[in-house]
């Protein structure tokens, strides 16, 4: 369609960005004529779009600030828009590059040309082109800024948020990891600094960033509370919905979202297979049902967690036949590592309810 036009306007100013483009040919002197003189506040719409009338009927001219900055930002946005999105969501990058070439195609053929109408309904014709492309601007902006993977769950009542990923091929049933944030942060900063989802597909695992309320409230064996009872509620729902494996259902955190899934492991190591935990800061190991695999992740610079927790906590853990692996990454301060993401998930995938692991310390 946009080749089309591109032919039929061959010639013209048809695709040009430069300020309030003419006819240089044209017989008839251009009369530029404001769409509205005054509205409110505003003292004239020429800075946005212009009519020129022509021989061959009036042409809706944008500005070359208008036109380039519309432009401009669709190609912005994608570019920080896309990135977020996982690699296996093909079908998303697919139709939102074909949605920018429609659009744009839109812009420099129905916008900024008009084909000759009849000279009674000139202004209509107008007024609609115009119209449409505020729709269409509109339109670019509700899918350019919705979150695909944002999810809600009600929870007591209260609705609980988490970013879902799924990877694009699953056969069989597969793992499930759950992401919690540190301290006054979000899941969408959790995605942001950890990048786990970009393991989604290579690894074929299901992923869920956890939202906190705001933060993670510490459990215990006879209170819950709301973080346990969100994750509880969230394993059963995606249970019902997606094919996974049960048994192999693991928990990872930042600094006290790594505390909180350790804390949450030991009253649900029934349900938890194993633990991956950076940075995090505990006073202690922690009585549980099962032992379960703990990973834990610490940078040599990493001013939150006090000196004496090593060795002490780890083999506190492993005294009470935790399973523990330490990782302390050189010059990391108090952050998350991602080029350890690899290491983390195997770490936490070569384990699962079903085996009981060998009790040691590296």
């Amino acid at each position: 369609m946009i080749s089309r036009f591109r032919r039929r306007f061959a010639g013209s100013h048809l695709g040009s960005v430069s300020a309030w483009p003419s006819r240089q040919n044209s017989a008839t002197t251009a009369k530029p004529a404001s769409l509205v003189r005054r509205v409110g506040g505003f003292t004239s719409w020429e800075h946005f779009f212009r009519v020129e009338t022509h021989g061959d009927g009036p042409t809706i001219i944008c500005g070359e600030a208008t036109l380039s900055r519309i432009l401009g930002w669709l190609d912005l946005d994608l570019q920080n828009a896309l990135p977020s999105y996982p690699t296996h969501s093909k079908s998303i990058r697919s139709f939102s590059l074909n949605f920018r070439l429609l659009f744009r195609g839109f812009l420099e053929t129905s916008c900024l040309v008009m084909p000759k109408p009849v000279k009674k309904t000139r202004f209509r014709h107008a007024v609609l082109v115009v119209i449409g492309a505020l729709i269409a601007v509109g339109l670019a902006v509700i899918f350019l800024k919705t979150d695909w993977h944002e999810r809600t769950i009600k929870v007591n009542g209260a609705s609980r948020r988490y970013l879902w990923y799924a990877p694009e091929k699953a056969s069989g049933k597969r793992p499930l990891l759950l992401a919690f944030h540190g301290f006054s942060g979000t899941a969408d900063g959790m995605r942001k600094s950890s990048k786990l989802h970009e393991l989604v597909d290579a690894n074929q695992f299901y992923l869920a960033y956890m939202d906190g309320n705001p933060t993670w409230h510490r459990p215990v064996p006879d209170r819950p509370g709301p973080d346990v009872e969100f994750f509880d509620a969230l394993c059963e729902e995606l249970q019902r919905k997606y094919p996974i494996d049960s048994s192999r259902i693991y928990v990872t955190g930042m600094s006290m979202g790594g505390e909180f899934a350790i804390r949450l492991a030991s009253i649900r190591s029934q349900r938890i297979a194993a633990v991956a935990s950076q940075g995090m800061v505990t006073d202690g190991a922690v009585e549980a049902e099962r032992p379960f695999p703990l990973l834990i992740i610490v940078g040599t610079e990493d001013d939150r967690v006090p000196p004496n927790f090593f060795p002490r906590v780890p083999n506190a853990f492993q005294e009470r036949g935790h399973e523990v692996k330490v990782i302390r990454p050189d010059g990391v301060g108090h952050r998350w590592h991602v080029p350890l993401n690899g290491e983390l998930w195997s770490f936490l995938s070569n384990h699962s309810l079903e085996q009981r692991p060998p009790t040691h310390a590296r």
